[in-house]
């Protein structure tokens, strides 16, 4: 049992909700706010007072412009919450000698293979293809330079307990509804469920597996969104024809990675924790949305 407490900033978000939702009962958790935010996080003052009202063991950050579309709109914004809350993070850390351990949730954005079945490694990433994983690669960079950091790149998908929707929502909801959607055949990831995520996090906690670094935290193997929404469609309903299949960068506006598939066998390895299959993981989604 972990007595002292952790803190997960960004819990009225997607990740943040669910880990909060499942670690609480194990450990002591405080948070940010689950309907709506209690803190300003990009205000240096608020920052701080939450980061100091307690001796905080780990603080989990779930926090972040996750809208692609948004962060090339809004770059400030964008890069406020995405680089300077973590720079910020640091130097109160250091000002005020805070001892915790910092898990930072980064992203599979930053990686663009061509090469539709080659699974990516933590050394793969070439440019950033929009702001979004600019603001990604530039918070990485900032925890690799401080101790007691550990990065996680990864992709979740699963039903939603906050406001913004996953994008197995967005298929779930539009094939329910019979509404045209437009599946990418080339856009390839390695999703884990939310849940997942927050086991493996409370197994690194409370059996002091912490190890600080940059790993791929994905599921084993791959698949498109274009197969996904296949999945999804003979699921929940086989009559559905309104879908269209195009290349990704089609269908967005700003521009998308293709293979962000991810090889995590450094995790596993220096973790020894096992991770799950894709396919597995969807098939447990695909339970969630039936219940």
């Amino acid at each position: 049992m972990n007595y002292k407490p952790i803190l997960i900033l960004g819990t009225s978000g997607f990740l943040g909700k669910i880990l909060l939702k499942k670690l609480k009962d194990k450990m002591t958790v405080e948070n940010t706010g689950v309907i709506k935010r209690k803190f300003n996080l990009k205000k240096y003052s608020d920052l701080k007072k939450i980061l100091k009202k307690k001796n905080f063991a780990y603080i989990l950050n779930c926090c972040g412009e996750t809208n692609v579309d948004n962060c090339e709109k809004n770059k400030k914004n964008a890069y406020e919450i995405n680089v300077k809350m973590i720079k910020n993070i640091f130097d109160i850390k250091k000002k005020f000698d805070l001892k915790f351990k910092f898990i930072h949730f980064s992203t599979d954005h930053v990686y663009n293979s061509n090469r539709n079945f080659y699974f990516n490694k933590e050394k793969d990433v070439k440019k950033n293809i929009n702001y979004y994983a600019l603001t990604k690669r530039k918070a990485e960079q900032i925890c690799l330079q401080n101790k007691e950091s550990l990065i996680l790149r990864t992709n979740f998908i699963g039903k939603s307990f906050s406001k913004k929707l996953s994008f197995s929502d967005w298929l779930f909801d539009k094939i329910i509804k019979n509404e045209k959607i437009l599946l990418a055949k080339d856009s390839y990831f390695s999703p884990l469920r939310p849940q997942t995520i927050a086991k493996l996090i409370e197994l690194i906690i409370k059996n002091n597996k912490f190890k600080a670094g940059l790993f791929n935290f994905g599921s084993n193997g791959g698949i498109s969104k274009y197969r996904l929404g296949m999945i999804f469609i003979n699921k929940f309903n086989k009559n559905f024809k309104t879908y269209e299949i195009k290349k990704i960068n089609e269908i967005t506006k700003v521009k998308r990675p293709k293979n962000m598939q991810m090889d995590s066998k450094k995790f596993t390895k220096v973790f020894k924790l096992k991770l799950p299959s894709t396919l597995g993981e969807i098939n447990k989604i695909l339970k969630d949305y039936e219940n």
